[in-house]
């Protein structure tokens, strides 16, 4: 038995919704499983206010997935979800190191 690859997308039958550009559901698999099983990441758009379609959708969070700069490979959350996520759990750490000068012209993890 083999995974999918990475990329690989269902946007058909096993999909909850599948309307139109504006609203609709998909599994990807954002990343290669090397231990087990790949377990596909159900995404929901709710509200499409680009002027993507869903299959530039897909391969943008599919993208997203390899962009996350704390971590060396891929992740199968979007990075900018991982980054809207620190930020709002970590508010108060980042707060404090706003006041830091010496931080302001060096590259640091959140």
């Amino acid at each position: 038995m083999v995974n999918p690859a990475p990329g690989t997308v269902v946007d058909t039958s096993l999909v909850e919704h599948q309307y139109s550009d504006d609203f609709f559901d998909f599994y990807l698999i954002p990343h290669k499983a090397t231990i087990a099983t790949a377990l596909p990441v159900h995404f929901k758009v709710v509200y499409n206010t680009t002027k993507y379609d869903q299959k530039q959708i897909q391969e943008y969070t599919y993208h997203q997935c390899y962009n996350y700069f704390n971590f060396m490979g891929s992740i199968k959350v979007p990075a900018s979800v991982m980054y809207a996520h620190k930020l709002a759990t970590h508010k108060e750490k980042l707060k404090k190191l706003d006041n830091h000068v010496r931080l302001n012209d060096t590259l640091y993890y959140l």
